[in-house]
């Protein structure tokens, strides 16, 4: 099929229209995942290759063509991506288990006479630069943040083609990332880019005048929120347009995995918000979504005009905020519960549906996916594990009770590997994160403590001599914390996760020590998180912070935890903290802290 070129210009240097192929993902064994200076996950094994490794040059295809390239060992489809205001090529994802990986971006630039430049590249991991097929860069990681490494290069007149390869060792979240600017050698006043620079990209979907309008239109939209509450009208409005509008396109709303909620055919540019509307918040599911741009869907299908640009933000269901202390904790127990149960594929979910006796509703599958994901020692999955562990001290006597499931869920808990890093001393335990390493130890003291005599595969050992040990490392890392505190202090995931094995050791565990222990910390926690709460939002500083709580006090993983409590913020999907709390029935929760949360005089 024959070519055509799109061009666009440099912005402030930095090249912001690329093709981008992958990530590829290539499994790699623990004993691989850390380099000769101990930086864990950031360097990888790959040998040393200066070709490309392209079967063919680069090119635009619509994804209804299929047209499949081969980069080396990787088999997969060249897509365009425009960066956005960060300058980024951005493939970050979060990784089930450790694996590398991989990724290629593309681009031309076309200047009309030879030129010396210097190339500035931004990257997260190992990466390579080819100019025209030469390799002119190869950088291994040397650190665990952004590098920014700068180098001359000879560009010649015409096009040039740029390839970077680019990598990253991820097990859970991962940044994949790069972001190449262009300056002169010589630069002329405040512009430092190559006098008559420009980006330029192989296409197949034609004709480029309609491609053009709609990319510039796209351009164009925004959303004037990132959350949208329960009432919130999601519309999405435009600035200028530069050039012609193009009339005619598609508007609709999706779910991550692609599930279209909502759709709507742009004729005219509007001109009120509610012309391009796609309802309100209470519309859909609490969750991730996007508002998505699209070409209509005869000319997105049949004339392969794939071309898509994509608003993220959240949607808040029907969900309400409280901002006053209402009724008492029995009441608000039931309803945590009952709003938990209404989240899908949640173990957490499935353990508020017993607690509340909706046995009838409780879903087998989503326990057996969990139990499948313990079994086979998937990153985070000992926050799963914990909840089953759970479910099964609390409710397997329950005649209700999945049979399905008991077998399977025995399973998993003497088969999972309750390793942890040789610790220092007796107060160390050391695994993933900070909250990781209590989840670890408390799972170990309560699958120990259910099958005492049974022997535990991974380990050879029997599940008294587990219990021993995790109820070692927890007084560890319970001594340490009541001194002094988290490292990633006032975390809100660090704090819900916390609380949820805090609790399940003070209802479930039997050893004093760590009970007395496991109170005490609690006590704190809740009073740490009341002192620094006003009416249901956690305000404090952050040793660390997920985006959905930095975008609204109702998306943080705390809310449901203060609103349980003392009657103060809102439950959402973050079940983890408050579903443990809910279940509990011997936790002595403190009211002095419930009448610190509350008290707003200031």
């Amino acid at each position: 099929m024959e070519l055509s070129y799109l061009r666009y210009e440099l912005a402030d240097g930095y090249i912001h229209n690329w093709l981008v192929a992958g990530p590829q993902r290539i499994p790699v064994p623990d004993s691989d995942s850390d380099d000769a200076g101990g930086r864990k996950g950031l360097a990888s094994t790959t040998p040393d290759v200066t070709e490309t490794g392209l079967s063919e040059a680069p090119a635009e295809w619509s994804r209804f063509l299929v047209h499949r390239v081969k980069i080396g060992d990787f088999e997969g489809t060249w897509s365009y991506l425009r960066t956005e205001e960060d300058h980024f090529v951005d493939l970050s994802e979060v990784s089930p288990t450790r694996q590398l990986l991989r990724a290629w971006a593309f681009t031309q630039v076309e200047i009309p006479t030879a030129q010396d430049v210097v190339l500035s590249l931004t990257t997260f991991g190992p990466a390579d630069v080819w100019l025209n097929d030469r390799r002119v860069l190869h950088h291994d990681v040397t650190q665990p943040q952004a590098e920014t490494l700068s180098f001359a290069v000879s560009l010649d007149a015409g096009r040039n083609s740029i390839l970077i390869r680019f990598e990253r060792v991820g097990d859970g979240a991962c940044t994949l990332a790069v972001a190449l600017r262009m300056a002169s050698t010589r630069p002329r006043g405040a512009s430092t880019a190559p006098r008559g620079a420009g980006i330029v990209i192989p296409t197949t979907i034609t004709p480029l005048k309609r491609r053009r309008e709609l990319e510039r239109t796209f351009d164009a939209a925004h959303l004037t929120q990132t959350v949208y509450e329960r009432y919130d009208r999601i519309s999405v409005e435009f600035g200028p347009v530069i050039g012609r509008w193009a009339r005619g396109f598609a508007l609709g709303l999706q779910a991550p995995g692609g599930r279209t909620f909502a759709e709507a055919e742009i004729g005219a540019r509007p001109e009120k918000a509610e012309e391009a509307t796609l309802g309100q918040a209470f519309s859909y599911p609490e969750g991730f979504y996007n508002a998505v741009l699209t070409p209509t869907g005869e000319e997105y299908a049949e004339e392969f005009m794939w071309l898509m640009r994509a608003l993220p933000f959240w949607g808040l269901d029907n969900n309400k905020y409280s901002d006053a202390a209402y009724g008492e904790l029995v009441e608000r127990r039931s309803e945590a519960l009952k709003q938990a149960a209404r989240y899908p594929d949640d173990v957490w979910a499935e353990m508020a549906k017993m607690a509340v006796s909706w046995w009838t509703v409780v879903e087998q599958p989503v326990i057996l996916r969990a139990i499948e994901r313990v079994s086979a020692n998937k990153t985070g999955s000992v926050r799963e594990l914990l909840a089953l562990l759970g479910i099964q001290a609390r409710f397997s006597a329950d005649p209700s009770f999945p049979e399905a499931v008991r077998a399977p869920l025995e399973d998993a808990v003497l088969s999972y590997r309750y390793e942890h890093l040789q610790p220092a001393s007796a107060s160390d335990c050391l695994r993933g994160t900070e909250s990781d390493e209590l989840l670890l130890c408390v799972c170990e003291i309560l699958a120990g403590q259910r099958y005492p005599d049974r022997g535990f595969t991974a380990s050879g050992q029997t599940g008294t001599w587990h219990r021993e040990r995790g109820e070692r490392l927890a007084m560890g890392w319970l001594r340490q914390r009541a001194a002094g505190g988290f490292a990633a202090w006032s975390s809100g995931n660090t704090v819900a996760e916390v609380v949820a094995a805090l609790i399940h050791l003070v209802e479930l565990a039997n050893g004093d020590e760590v009970f007395e222990m496991a109170t005490a910390l609690l006590d704190k926690t809740l009073y740490s998180l009341a002192l620094n709460s006003l009416k249901g939002v956690f305000g404090s500083t952050h040793g660390a912070a997920e985006v959905p709580e930095l975008l609204h006090g109702m998306l943080a993983p705390t809310s449901g935890i203060s609103r349980l409590m003392w009657g103060m913020g809102a439950f959402n999907s973050q079940t983890i903290g408050y579903v443990s709390l809910a279940c509990a029935n011997d936790y002595g929760f403190p009211l002095l802290i419930q009448d610190i949360a509350t008290d707003l005089i200031p």
